[in-house]
């Protein structure tokens, strides 16, 4: 069953040397069950182009999938089993890499969901200069 959700995802990057960075997204999407796979959907809008960007967010146990088509292209896979690989497609070109996933967690009371993944990027099989990220999707009922 699809329900409209508002959904909330905080990304936090962690230098090397300890500095964080915040962003926050915000937006009404959808969240619906099929096949044991939970989905999210929602449009982005980048504040300074007005570009929107549609974002699709699947997950399951240890599995967390968010694929992005618009402004900026990419379908980034966060999974326990391994590395995994992806092309960032932005408007200034193509960025390859890979992404080492630490954690790939979910939690659902009965209106929220609460998704935690953690990873790191790795440029050229090396993740030494990276630090590393964390996102938290939160998704609830819209009101």
């Amino acid at each position: 069953m699809r329900r409209e959700a508002d959904i909330t995802i905080r990304g936090i990057h962690t230098d090397i040397d300890g500095n964080e960075d915040e962003v926050v997204t915000r937006a009404t999407g959808s969240h619906y069950l099929k096949d044991g796979m939970h989905y999210i959907s929602f449009h982005e809008t980048d504040p300074e182009s007005g570009e929107k960007t549609d974002q699709l967010i699947k997950y399951s146990e240890g599995l967390l999938e968010v694929v992005k088509k618009g402004h900026s292209t990419v379908k980034m896979v966060f999974d326990l089993r391994g590395i995994t690989e992806c092309s960032y497609q932005t408007p200034y070109g193509v960025l390859p890499m890979s992404i080492k996933t630490e954690l790939v967690k979910y939690k659902e009371n009965d209106d929220t969901i609460n998704i935690r993944a953690k990873y790191r990027i790795l440029w050229n099989g090396d993740d030494s200069e990276s630090g590393s990220s964390l996102i938290i999707i939160e998704v609830s009922p819209v009101g």
